[in-house]
């Protein structure tokens, strides 16, 4: 039986929701190639991310969803992930941009992300 040893996005949730259990985010992830996301997207998302090419968004409007490119490479997905995570934490408290609280959280969740893959892969 093949086995995927280390799950970095599902390690990444798991760290997330130790600090955040009452969290009901859903991440999702979407192929921006598309005409009806390419339009969706521009239209309706406050926080939108052009990182290299990469196209992660925050539903202001739905604030439970967390939209990330499918066409993001694999080694960006987790910092892409805890950007938008780090959004909507800080949402609600009205801060918008990458202030003080925003970079607080961002660094707890990269954190607790880090600690939990340490644990995982046992070093």
């Amino acid at each position: 039986m093949t086995k995927l040893n280390h799950d970095p996005i599902n390690c990444l949730i798991m760290a997330f929701y130790e600090l955040y259990p009452n969290d009901d985010t859903i991440i999702v992830i979407v192929d921006s190639n598309t005409k009806k996301w390419k339009k969706h997207f521009f239209k309706k998302f406050l926080c939108f991310l052009w990182f290299r090419k990469c196209w992660a968004f925050f539903d202001s409007y739905d604030p439970r969803y967390v939209f990330i490119d499918a066409n993001v490479k694999y080694l960006k997905v987790i910092e892409l992930i805890a950007h938008e995570l780090a959004h909507k934490i800080t949402y609600n408290s009205g801060e918008k941009s990458h202030g003080q609280q925003w970079q607080t959280v961002y660094k707890m969740i990269y954190y607790a992300y880090n600690k939990k893959a340490s644990e995982k892969l046992n070093l």
